[in-house]
């Protein structure tokens, strides 16, 4: 070793660092994969759809393509209607960021419901950014036949 210099010490990193690290790491270089698969199905508004779900869990994705357009980022309202056969049970969720895995899912009541169809409506910012989330169909029971309309 060169006279004057000195052996750098070694210094071991307490449990507590190497989490606080962890998570600046992770707030400075968050996820970029996109989380949620492609949607199944991409709505347009005024057309009319007849779709065919599975059961067992199985997910049924969408999203509308005029928030897919929109390059804006204001907010937009959705409608969105949903026809079933009156024993069919069908549940409309949402995902949290779609740059993180999806495991956390929220399911979005209907704003209006009868024996066969359901309405939801949703106010959602336009554009494709790093903030996007997934939408998804499930059958819990019954017929998985369905129509679906965005306007």
């Amino acid at each position: 070793m060169p006279r004057g210099v000195e052996k750098e010490k070694i210094r071991t990193p307490t449990k507590d660092q190497n989490a606080n690290d962890i998570f600046i790491y992770f707030l400075l270089y968050p996820p970029q994969a996109d989380n949620c698969p492609a949607p199944d199905l991409i709505l347009e508004k005024g057309k009319t759809y007849s779709v065919t779900l599975k059961g067992s869990g199985q997910r049924f994705w969408i999203d509308y393509s005029t928030r897919i357009a929109a390059t804006s980022e204001s907010y937009n309202t959705y409608n969105l209607f949903l026809t079933k056969d009156s024993q069919a049970e069908v549940k409309l969720n949402t995902t949290g960021f779609c740059r993180y895995p999806v495991t956390d899912t929220i399911e979005v009541k209907p704003t209006q419901s009868s024996a066969i169809q359901l309405q939801f409506q949703r106010e959602l910012k336009g554009g494709m950014d790093n903030m996007r989330i997934g939408f998804f169909f499930t059958l819990s029971s019954g017929s998985g036949s369905i129509t679906l309309n965005y306007n």
